[in-house]
């Protein structure tokens, strides 16, 4: 009996000590672009295998994976990553937001019952954006959003909520090359979290703003 006990115990000491050395720090960044995510996972620590679960079921293995929803709104993921010499695992969950930004217009009264075709012949050159920022963020009466614009192009802003519904069209205007700004007001927006997103023909950008 005594032996098994010293057996035991050996087993949990040994245990503890591989988590206690357990190094692997999960650390990565992202991007959306419409209804498609890409990670970027710059973790450290000595993992051999790093797993991705999202919220609508999707389970992808690797390092930088890339995700495409089949619909805008907001979504959970967790990443975990494992070392079985080390038993040693770490996981991080997060929250992502997508938008459909290909099929509809929402700047036109009738994107509704437009087709993908007629809204894309609505749009003009390429446009490159930078530094897209508001201040103030959070804010209660307005905010200013500014970013610069490479080349001068179609562009167009609006306001979403997080199921992806438009709730304020603040732009869609052809614009010429430099910094742009534009002043937000609150009107009858609820409290709560937003997204502001800025498209040219090619991509869009998007920002998480918060009205108190």
């Amino acid at each position: 009996m005594k032996n098994w006990v010293t057996i035991i115990a050996l087993l949990l000491s040994m245990s503890f000590m591989a988590q206690a050395t357990c190094s692997i720090q999960p650390r990565f960044s992202y991007k959306t672009q419409g209804l498609t995510v890409r990670f970027d996972n710059r973790s450290t620590g000595a993992f051999e295998n790093a797993t991705w679960q999202f919220s609508d079921g999707t389970i992808i293995g690797g390092n930088n994976p890339s995700h495409t929803f089949a619909k805008a709104g907001s979504y959970t993921f967790s990443v975990t990553l494992s070392n079985s010499a080390q038993n040693c695992t770490q996981s991080y969950e997060g929250k992502v937001y997508v938008f459909n930004t290909g099929s509809v217009s929402p700047f036109t009264a009738t994107a509704a019952q437009a087709t993908p075709q007629q809204l894309k012949t609505n749009v003009d050159a390429p446009a490159a954006i930078t530094h897209l920022t508001n201040y103030p963020n959070p804010f209660t009466d307005f905010t200013t959003l500014s970013f610069n614009l490479a080349q001068e192009g179609k562009v167009s802003i609006g306001l979403f909520d997080l199921n992806g519904r438009l709730v304020q069209a603040i732009a869609n205007d052809y614009m010429n090359s430099g910094l742009q700004t534009f002043s937000i007001e609150r009107q009858n927006l609820t409290a709560g979290t937003y997204i502001i997103q800025v498209s040219t023909p090619q991509t869009s950008f998007s920002r998480k703003v918060m009205v108190l």
